[in-house]
Parts: C-alpha cells; sequence; structure tokens
C-alpha cells in the first residue's frame, strides 16, 4: 500500500553554526508534520477504553476473508494511454483515480477497470499545479481535486479547470479527504512548522523576531474547509504543542536528531474519521454529525515512559475490528519500513470482546501472501485499504501454483507489461 504526495517524502537538515559545549536536540524528520510532538491528557479519561501500546500481544492468524470483503481490479491499459504506476489516490463507489506525481498525470477508471478520463495540467499557469501533493474525487459533484502544497485545483474528470481553492498564507496540508457534499476535512501542519522554527531558532540562539510573523494557515490543525473556495468552515478542537519530541534520537555531530516514525493523524473510520495526534494520548473520533468524541486512550501516558519510549502512528476504526500500529522509539539501526527506520508491530482487536493481538492476516487465494492492513492515507473518505500486485509477481505465484479464483485468472490472462492488479479491502 502506498501513500501519494505525502509531505513526509521530504527531508529536513539543520546544522549548528558554532560549537556547543552539550549536545542539543534539534528536529530532523520524515515530514513536517513529524518535526515534533507533544501529549497531553483529556478529561475523564478513566471511562474510557484504553490500549497499551508497549504490551507484548499474542499472534494469530486471520484469513482475510473473515474480516474483509476484497475485490480485485486491473485497470485496462490501452496501449500506453492508461498505462500507470502508482496506487490509487482515491477510490469511491463507482471510481478509482490514479495520479502520477512524477510526470503529473491524472487518470480514472470505473472498478471495472474501464478508463474514463485522463488529463494532465502540470505547469506553472493560474490554472495548473506544480506539485501533486494530495488527490480526491468526488464523484456525486464529478469534480478532481488536486492539492498542490497551498492551494488546491478543481478540475472536471476531463481535466476542464473549475476553480482554485486558495488556502490561508502559509497553510501546509499534510492530509486531505473528502468529508461530506460540502467540506473536505485537512490536516494543517503550519502550527507545527512554526514551533519547530521557532525551537531550531532557540537551540542555535538564532534572533526569534521573524517568528511571530510566520503566518499559521488555518489557525488549527484539524479543520473542515469549503469545497467552495477553501475557507475555514470548521476548526475542530483536537489541539496541539511543542511539549514533547515523539520519535528516535540520533546523534549528528554535536546535533542530537529526533526521527520521527511517519504518522497517520487522519484516518477515515465507520462513521467519520479518527484523530490520532501525537501530541495526545487521546485518540478521537470526528464523526459525520460533526461531534468531536474521545475513543481510545493510549497508555501508558508518553510523559510517563521511561527511553525507549513507544508509540501508535497509525488506528484505524471499523464496524467489526481496529486496525494499530505500534513501534518503539528507540535509536534507528537502518531498519526500513512502512513507519521509516521503525519496525512496524501490526495489531487487530476484536470489537465484539475488545481481544488484541498481533495480526498475521493471509489471502484465501494467494498461498503464503499476508495483507496487513494499513491504508497509508489513502484518500477515500471511507475505511478502505489496497495492495498491488504486480504481474511479474502473479506470474511467479502463478508458475508455484500458490494462485485460485480471480486471481488466477487475471495472472494467467495478463501480460508482463500489463497495469498491475489492485486489491480493494473494505473492512467488515
Amino acid at each position: 500500500m502506498h501513500a501519494i504526495g505525502s509531505i513526509e517524502d521530504r527531508f529536513y537538515h539543520l546544522k549548528s553554526k558554532s560549537h556547543i559545549h552539550m549536545k542539543k536536540t534539534c528536529i530532523y524528520g520524515f515530514a513536517f508534520a513529524a518535526l515534533l510532538a507533544s501529549c497531553t491528557t483529556t478529561a475523564k479519561q478513566e471511562s474510557l477504553q484504553s490500549i497499551n501500546v508497549q504490551q507484548a500481544y499474542p499472534d494469530k492468524e486471520v484469513k482475510l476473508s473473515q474480516i474483509a470483503n476484497v475485490t480485485y481490479v486491473q485497470p485496462k491499459a490501452q496501449g500506453s494511454e492508461f498505462l500507470v504506476k502508482s496506487s490509487p489516490a482515491d477510490i469511491t463507489q463507482n471510481a478509482i483515480l490514479i495520479v502520477e506525481r512524477e510526470n503529473g498525470n491524472v487518470v480514472l477508471f470505473d472498478k471495472k477497470g474501464t478508463p474514463l478520463s485522463q488529463f494532465n495540467k502540470l505547469g506553472q499557469g493560474p490554472e495548473e499545479y506544480t506539485y501533486i501533493l494530495q488527490a480526491l474525487y468526488d464523484e456525486t459533484k464529478k469534480e478532481v481535486y488536486i492539492g498542490d502544497r497551498q492551494k488546491i485545483c478543481v478540475y472536471t474528470p476531463e481535466g476542464q479547470f473549475k476553480r482554485l481553492l486558495r488556502l490561508p498564507t502559509g497553510t501546509v496540508l499534510n492530509e486531505l479527504y473528502s468529508f461530506d457534499d460540502n467540506t473536505l476535512i485537512a490536516y494543517d501542519i503550519s502550527l507545527s512548522v512554526k514551533q519547530a522554527m521557532k525551537r531550531m531558532n532557540a537551540m542555535l540562539n538564532a534572533p526569534l523576531q521573524n517568528n511571530d510573523e510566520i503566518p499559521t494557515g488555518y489557525g488549527a490543525s484539524f479543520v473542515l474547509i469549503s469545497k467552495t473556495d477553501g475557507s475555514l468552515v470548521k476548526e475542530i478542537p483536537v489541539y496541539e504543542n511543542d511539549e514533547i519530541q515523539v520519535g528516535a534520537e540520533m546523534p549528528m555531530g554535536d546535533i542530537v536528531s529526533v526521527i520521527p516514525p511517519r504518522w497517520n493523524a487522519l484516518t477515515p473510520s465507520t462513521d467519520g474519521f479518527t484523530i490520532n495526534s501525537k501530541q495526545q494520548d487521546t485518540i478521537f473520533v470526528f464523526n459525520r454529525a460533526q461531534a468531536l468524541l474521545p475513543l481510545v486512550v493510549k497508555t501508558p501516558p508518553y510523559l510517563s515512559m521511561s527511553a525507549p519510549r513507544s508509540a501508535m502512528p497509525y488506528f484505524m476504526q471499523c464496524a467489526d475490528y481496529n486496525f494499530m500500529i505500534t513501534t518503539v522509539l528507540n535509536k534507528p539501526d537502518g531498519y526500513k519500513s512502512v513507519l521509516g527506520p521503525f519496525e512496524a508491530t501490526y495489531l487487530m482487536q476484536d470489537r465484539k470482546d475488545n481481544a488484541i493481538y498481533k495480526q498475521k492476516i493471509v489471502f484465501d487465494d494467494y498461498s503464503g501472501k499476508q495483507a496487513d492492513i494499513y491504508s497509508l492515507s489513502l484518500a477515500s473518505s471511507t475505511p478502505i485499504c489496497t495492495i498491488e500486485f504486480t504481474i511479474p509477481e502473479l506470474k511467479e505465484a502463478l508458475a508455484a501454483n500458490k494462485l485460485t479464483g480471480t486471481l488466477k485468472q487475471l495472472a494467467e490472462s495478463s501480460a508482463e507489461d500489463d497495469n498491475s492488479v489492485i486489491a480493494i479491502i473494505t473492512p467488515n
């Protein structure tokens, strides 16, 4: 599974201007969003369900068909015109949106894989995008939204420009989803950026006078914004501060850098979106009625942990199950996973009895293949995940007699240069 256009793909580095007697801590992250973090508590947490992020849970093997509906789609490439290499950016009831960040192509398929339309508006003009950070498709309005760092361009599926959503100066959108017919839900990390710059300057004894002049986007981290003009519709009161840095410390000369794990702050849930802030022990749900409700408390509290601390950078609530990822924030040793240089532990909770176990989810029709449920910011407004199978992989599995059913049929009928097969996974 794959995250498209995330700002987490960029790296930042700070060098000391002079000798520092004691090592000082700075930020070096996979994302502006992960530059800093802290933890606060909410009232009446004792009445909420708690999940221990440091506990070891038993292994359990589960067939994918027991917990999710799976459909296979192979986008049809008509010659090279609709040949795609990227994972889906958005999946709606009847369509699959794929964007190619490298060249700016935007391609729409139906759920049978039939090409519907494509366009490319990469450029420097007022009706163009210079970079694809996020991409959404509003099937009801027949509108494609392309997030370009600090603006959102809206097009028809054929690429006709409709309007520009002008975002407040300084906005840095890190996650963006469709909330309803009229609004988008977004994670604006500009406040974290400002806090990080203040911290960096303070550690280097640099002047601070310009920091207060840095615009802070919408003024809140989690917001609803208008699909019409990008204006603020509602602030979601999950507040952040810069007291705690969630990440692993790594010495870099006279400076100790903090490398945070890749984090999903917004994740579609059964009835809205879960909000999993790095600066909160509590995970919230913001439901379709626009009510913010505490959902789960991560224990032990982050501030109470001794090193190495643990974190939960991913949480998805579904009708019957919760899916989570935990990680120990020890010093990176070169290990690579979906979180970065952190080993990911995939957990699954049965909501009927609240039992938690380390998941081993296996495909029914692909012997030996595991499916770790992790959406990585898939921009669907419902909890949907995707896994891609390249044709060479499927051909190899076919030769080893590992495939059955639809997956076997697709492997048999595909040419080596066809588009990958997409498994669309909708958890129960």
